[in-house]
């Protein structure tokens, strides 16, 4: 979420407010139909394997960049502060951790977000605006990659008959990757796909892009296949 506060001046003119002049923040709110997303601990098993995929060492409901859905923050629940970036004049969350299932335990892609300003010395709130913070659910292996479908089904090849099929589709990925390239990875899981196949790294150090590292030969600690929802919380 990128948020940007305008005040007016003693002219009365608009200026865009610096991070010294207002405090901002993220939090969950319901939508018309009653439906909110305030956490995230407890609805994707992410935390399970996040330490091993991104050599991190996260706590529980903790995303890549150190942010935390509201109810998650160990030390401070509710609205979370954003970062004023002054080189953009704008207050960032990048990288929240949310989920596509709202505290209800119902699919809601399409969570809403309250972004708030407050006074820094006062707390009162100036303002506030609701957004919508999408979570996409839209790529499924399963389509092509269960056992029996169009790329699973090369009578060489002992294909996965796990009965979740979402693990089972992302095995066989893994199974026809070590067929067709000879490598190993159904034995190294977990299995981090970005480790090797990305134009750019994730930059957890903010140092900014590396280099095409499309092709690396790197076949290790890779996109977990015992992890079908790991990627819906980074």
């Amino acid at each position: 979420i990128l948020a940007q506060v305008v005040k007016r001046d003693a002219t009365g003119r608009p200026y865009l407010a610096a991070g010294n002049e207002v405090d901002v923040f993220y939090d969950g709110v319901a939508d018309p139909s009653g439906s909110i997303n305030s956490y995230s601990i407890g609805k994707t098993n992410f935390w399970d394997y996040a330490d091993a995929l991104f050599g991190v060492n996260l706590q529980n409901g903790e995303g890549l960049a150190g942010l935390y859905m509201p109810e998650d923050d160990p030390l401070a629940r509710g609205p979370q502060p954003m970062a004023y970036d002054s080189g953009n004049a704008w207050f960032a969350a990048e990288g929240i951790p949310i989920t596509p299932t709202d505290d209800a335990l119902n699919i809601n892609p399409f969570p809403l977000m309250r972004i708030s300003a407050a006074d820094p010395a006062s707390g009162a709130e100036l303002g506030r605006l609701d957004v919508v913070v999408p979570v996409s659910t839209e790529t499924d292996c399963q389509t092509c990659h269960i056992t029996g479908e169009i790329a699973a089904n090369d009578p060489g090849i002992t294909w996965s008959q796990n009965q979740d099929l979402e693990i089972q589709s992302k095995i066989n990925i893994l199974k026809l990757h070590d067929s067709e390239e000879h490598t190993s990875l159904e034995a190294n899981q977990p299995v981090l796909c970005s480790r090797c196949h990305y134009s750019r790294p994730l930059d957890l150090s903010g140092l900014g892009p590396q280099g095409d590292q499309v092709g690396n030969p790197t076949f290790s600690n890779v996109m977990p296949a015992t992890s079908p929802n790991a990627s819906a919380a980074p």
